[in-house]
């Protein structure tokens, strides 16, 4: 598991009819991560993970907010 915390430059341009909503700047980030792995035999793993991704508002969008789950195979050489 573990956790961090820093900042994120978001650049946002949205196009509507004949308008443009932009914004850009830097912003406060956080994120918590856990993830775990399952020996098969020797060097054949199993993993899995997830991770969550909070950034704050960037001018008059919202932050982002991320879920991500990760599933996979590990070969350690």
């Amino acid at each position: 598991g573990g956790a961090g915390i820093g900042f994120t430059y978001s650049d946002i341009n949205i196009h509507r009819s004949s308008s443009t909503i932009s914004a850009n700047g830097l912003s406060f980030a956080y994120q918590f991560l856990t993830g775990m792995k399952y020996n098969v035999s020797g060097p054949h793993n199993f993993t899995g993970g997830y991770k969550y991704f909070s950034s704050s508002d960037v001018g008059d969008f919202d932050g982002s907010k991320f879920h991500n789950f990760e599933f996979g195979y590990r070969l350690d050489l």
